[in-house]
């Protein structure tokens, strides 16, 4: 986690209200996320940190689909995978994606 992440995260807890259940007792309704930008100096390049916490009982969540690490071209996570490292650019950057892909979640067969 960077400076600007850190300090991010900690204002962003301290406008939050006090967690008023255990995380093995929530359903998880309310969320909140921040997120900073870092500027990787000397490089041209940006990341941004994002992380997304429960409101009610303030658990964090993991981010899925990533491999740990940090990466200019592809997003990442930190090792525990509690926060993303997402690289962006300006967008003044023209790039135009070929395709686009999307997956559906499973869902458990109800009995």
């Amino acid at each position: 986690m960077s400076t600007n992440s850190e300090a991010a995260y900690a204002t962003m807890l301290e406008g939050l209200p006090p967690a008023d259940r255990k995380a093995s007792d929530c359903q998880h309704e309310v969320f909140a996320a921040c997120c900073a930008v870092t500027r990787l100096e000397d490089t041209g390049h940006f990341v941004c940190e994002l992380r997304v916490l429960c409101v009610q009982c303030r658990e964090p969540f993991r981010f899925l689909g990533m491999p740990p690490g940090l990466r200019t071209t592809a997003p990442a996570c930190s090792i525990d995978g509690l926060e993303a490292n997402l690289p962006i650019e300006p967008e003044i950057v023209k790039r135009l994606f070929s395709g686009a892909s999307y997956e559906m979640p499973h869902i458990p067969t109800r009995h």
